[in-house]
């Protein structure tokens, strides 16, 4: 990010990741440590839960920038409502259109296919035991099951009755039903 007058201030960046997970605090580190690098930077943090809505001084924020676990429509409208540069670095809001550091999920399931393939399967499957609705596993489960066909190999989708808690025994719930 660059700031629009040349003096060396620091930048102020607000990072609304959460905290409550590894991985959010994972991103929150390696931004700190590129601030501490690259800097001057101030960051703006404060502890969130993922699903968290968008914090209330948002709106009157006079920032430089925001990186943003994005996971909601509701999110992504706030951060474009500020007019500052933000970086998604999440992807649960695609119809947003924010620019997104990510993964490539096409080539994570090709490499899962070429894994299994190479080591001489023949039939492939997908397992979606928590029934989640996410674009990056929807992405991969699509590429998997289409490398699957285009191999001219079997390949199902098998999906739990219904969603698993994370707290459930596994001998609590229902185990899977095919579909193909």
């Amino acid at each position: 990010m660059v700031r629009k007058d040349s003096r060396r201030l620091p930048l102020r960046v607000a990072l609304i990741i959460e905290t409550s997970r590894g991985h959010g605090r994972q991103i929150v580190d390696g931004a700190a440590r590129y601030a501490a690098e690259h800097g001057p930077w101030s960051l703006r943090l404060e502890p969130r839960n993922l699903d968290d809505r968008p914090p209330c001084w948002l709106r009157n924020w006079e920032g430089d920038g925001i990186i943003v676990r994005c996971d909601s429509p509701a999110m992504a409208k706030a951060v474009l409502a500020t007019g500052l540069p933000v970086i998604d670095v999440r992807g649960g809001a695609p119809e947003a259109g924010l620019p997104l550091v990510g993964v490539d999920n096409e080539p994570i399931a090709d490499l899962a296919f070429d894994h299994f393939r190479e080591r001489g399967f023949r039939h492939f499957a997908w397992c979606d035991l928590f029934r989640l609705r996410r674009g990056w596993m929807d992405v991969r489960r699509d590429r998997f099951l289409a490398r699957a066909r285009q191999a001219g190999a079997m390949g199902h989708c098998f999906q739990s009755r219904r969603t698993l808690s994370r707290h459930a025994s596994w001998s609590h719930e229902s185990l899977v039903e095919l579909t193909t």
